[in-house]
């Protein structure tokens, strides 16, 4: 039969920094079909104390696109290269780790945003500086919009939420591995 898990003692671990850029403004870019686009804003930069720091990254997005948003997909880079994906198929299949949650039917399109949430903790082995960033990527080129609506009109229907990406320095106590 099934037997339960079993589960290690917690360590003495801490959170030794937490870094968070925090995004009001609206803004728009384009995006070209099939590649990694780095979110105007959504990065943040931490200097991790030691190299068997772990850091947690935490992405909320919210925003719209011009192009079919079911098909849109969220992802982390650090510094410039591909962190937490999934793992590559065998064509061109757009990779990340989420993709977007959506709030409206058709009739609102262009007036009611959509969202992301994603974490994923990471091991640096570094002592410099690393810079995340928050990445879209759609198969279809178009615009994202970024903490606004598509048609962002100055009424009721168009909301202005914000993003953010929250990176928060661990130390290896703070995590129980799974059997390790």
């Amino acid at each position: 039969g099934a037997t339960a898990p079993e589960w290690g003692e917690a360590g003495g671990g801490l959170i030794l920094q937490v870094i968070q850029n925090h995004l009001i403004t609206g803004s728009s870019q384009s995006q070209t079909a099939a590649t990694k686009l780095n979110i105007t804003g959504l990065n943040a930069s931490i200097t991790p104390a030691s190299t068997g720091s772990k850091i947690l990254i935490k992405i909320r997005w919210q925003g719209e696109t011009t192009v079919t948003e079911e098909e849109g997909v969220f992802g982390i880079k650090r510094n410039s290269t591909d962190i937490g994906s999934g793992a590559a198929g065998g064509g061109s299949q757009p990779r990340g780790i989420a993709g977007q949650a959506l709030a409206y039917y058709t009739a609102d399109f262009g007036s009611t945003m959509a969202s992301a949430y994603y974490e994923y903790i990471d091991s640096p082995s570094s002592t410099s500086a690393i810079t995340y960033h928050a990445t879209y990527e759609n198969k279809t080129s178009g615009t994202l919009y970024n903490q606004r609506t598509k048609d962002d009109n100055n009424t009721t229907n168009c909301e202005r939420l914000t993003s953010s990406i929250t990176l928060m320095e661990l130390t290896a106590a703070t995590l129980l591995e799974d059997g390790s």
